[in-house]
């Protein structure tokens, strides 16, 4: 989901499906917390662990490009804090 703002009110709309929306690591390093909160909606324990080609986590990847929001929310799902990289 999107949210887009129109005269002061927000609206969801759906992504198409992308890379972005098959893997944590992507949607955690672009700042897509509403797809990132599907994907742990659907499989939580693999979406907070998962990592990607270079290794890195989802939380490393928020963390990294300063997606604060994205970062609370794998930490309350479960990501393991010591194992960002």
């Amino acid at each position: 989901m999107a949210t887009t703002a129109t005269k002061g009110k927000t609206k969801e709309t759906p992504l198409p499906e992308t890379e972005v929306h098959k893997h944590a690591t992507a949607a955690a390093r672009n700042g897509m917390l509403s797809v990132l909160r599907e994907l742990v909606a659907a499989d939580p324990e693999t979406t907070v662990s998962e990592k990607d080609e270079l290794g890195m986590s989802a939380l490393a990847w928020a963390a990294r490009n300063g997606h604060l929001a994205i970062v609370e929310f794998l930490i309350e799902s479960g990501a393991d804090v010591d194992a960002v990289w």
